[in-house]
């Protein structure tokens, strides 16, 4: 049993709050979220915990998403190597990526990060 508390999320899950209660006490989570787009009870919010939800845009969030893309879920993904043969070279950064499921983040300068 955890004496510590912090740094752990659960997963929540709709009338699971006694199972989410023991499991908070038990690991020292200090949050909780929805788990794969389910609403929490309200109860929940009685729990000494962060409370927050997350949205899939695979499960129908896609006017929201696009309404709030300053809110999307940010991934990195790696290029594929490309050797530089001559003083220029041309880095197709979705080269071998699906590119209707991801693009890359133009609204963002990552240095600010």
């Amino acid at each position: 049993m955890s004496d510590t508390k912090g740094r752990l999320t659960l997963p929540g899950e709709h009338e699971f709050y006694d199972e989410t209660k023991e499991l908070m006490r038990r690991w020292g989570a200090d949050a909780i979220r929805d788990s794969d787009g389910t609403k929490l009870e309200e109860r929940v919010k009685d729990l000494d915990a962060k409370i927050y939800t997350t949205y899939f845009v695979a499960r129908n969030y896609n006017e929201f998403a696009l309404q709030h893309l300053d809110e999307t879920q940010q991934i990195f993904v790696m290029s594929e190597r490309t050797i530089a043969t001559s003083t220029s070279v041309t880095i197709e950064i979705l080269k071998g990526f699906f590119t209707e499921q991801i693009q890359p983040n133009t609204l963002e300068d990552p240095k600010e990060w």
